[in-house]
């Protein structure tokens, strides 16, 4: 890389004096001429040659290019990279410092023995990290000494955590547990559809129209009105059941855009954590991301389109249809994984001049089987 200066000189017959550079064999890569002065372009050697020659000339400096300006740059802002080349340092070794302990257990006992063991293994606040095979062998320890409490444990790195989860060994036993009649009720009204039961006495049946809180399947088995056993109903109970759903949205509503400008960010993530280095604002392009990696921190480059809001109208039919499908999704949000909706019929639409209000009544599949303590069923 060349060092080039860009100089000035001012002066009378200012011609002559670049006669005089030139006699001298400096090196001239570009000249403009004005009427009181003259600019060079010049290189660091013939700069140096034009300072010790004696003249009443002013010379001026107008740009460094080049090695050189780089080398004035790191002089200039020397206190500067010093406190950004520390603060990295400081960082770094910030980072490999353990300043918070999670022990991810829900046992007292099993918390206090980890605890206990961690420290025997110079896990401790404000120590330094220890590498992924380090802890996989102490986790190895920890769990081969203390086989009768400690089924699994593992610890890890997070930042500046350390990461301890343990579930702690249970010792089966076959003690016998006596079967509890319990029924199965209807938790909420519908129409039978289908009944799929593993255990228990029958009730009801599909086709039928069941209340909230009746009985369904009882615990209690019977043979010519008698109870002859009980047992722990199970099973599930599909039924059409009935929902009405109030919504409304007005008709002016707001959509973001991209505008014709993006902002370019740099950005250096220490500790999970991003610190802005620079913003700039260009004509928009593309989002993009790109990411280098090092060893506790990474820098970023992201180009994140700028977006501006603006209102927009529904007519009448877009937001009737906008308020149904809102409607069938807010539902759908709340049935469980084997219910769907069988069918959907808005019943009262109020419009004004700034909202639709809309009435929808759905049908849906749904289980409608809770498992309770058994009741002894009345005898018709």
């Amino acid at each position: 890389m060349r060092n080039t200066y860009l100089i000035e000189i001012k002066g009378k017959r200012v011609k002559e004096f670049l006669l005089k550079l030139i006699k001298k064999k400096i090196n001239i890569y570009d000249i403009k001429y004005y009427p009181k002065k003259i600019i060079l372009l010049i290189d660091y050697p013939s700069y140096n040659e034009i300072k010790k020659i004696k003249t009443t000339y002013e010379i001026n400096i107008l740009k460094i290019s080049g090695k050189k300006q780089i080398y004035l740059l790191l002089k200039k802002y020397k206190t500067y990279f010093i406190f950004l080349i520390c603060s990295i340092l400081l960082l770094i070794f910030l980072s490999n410092i353990i300043f918070f302990i999670d022990i991810n257990v829900e046992d007292n006992n099993l918390k206090k023995l980890i605890t206990k063991e961690i420290t025997k293994n110079n896990l401790t606040l404000y120590s330094l990290k220890k590498d992924y095979q380090t802890l996989k062998k102490i986790s190895t320890k920890i769990k081969e000494e203390n086989k009768n409490s400690i089924e699994w444990i593992e610890i890890k790195n997070n930042g500046v955590h350390l990461e301890i989860s343990a579930i702690p060994r249970i010792i089966s036993t076959k003690d016998k547990i006596e079967d509890i009649p319990k029924d199965i009720i209807a938790k909420k009204n519908g129409l039978i559809l289908d009944m799929d039961i593993d255990k228990g006495s029958i009730i009801k049946n599909n086709g039928d129209y069941v209340q909230k809180g009746d009985i369904i399947v009882s615990g209690y088995i019977t043979r010519n009105d008698n109870i002859v056993g009980t047992t722990s109903s199970k099973g599930k109970v599909y039924a059409e059941v009935w929902y009405k759903l109030l919504i409304s949205k007005n008709f002016n509503y707001e959509q973001e855009i991209n505008t014709k400008t993006s902002t370019l960010k740099y950005q250096i993530n220490i500790l999970g954590k991003d610190l802005t280095l620079l913003k700039i604002t260009k004509k928009n392009t593309k989002p993009t991301t790109k990411n280098i990696k090092f060893a506790f921190f990474t820098l970023k480059k992201e180009n994140i389109p700028n977006k501006t809001t603006i209102t927009k109208k529904y007519t009448k039919q877009q937001l009737l249809s906008s308020l149904e499908k809102t409607a069938k999704k807010s539902l759908e949000k709340t049935l469980q994984p084997d219910s769907y909706i069988i069918s959907q019929k808005t019943l009262k639409i109020n419009t004004n001049s700034v909202k639709m209000d809309i009435e929808v009544f759905f049908k849906v599949y749904e289980d409608i089987a809770l498992i309770k303590d058994s009741t002894i069923p009345l005898q018709e």
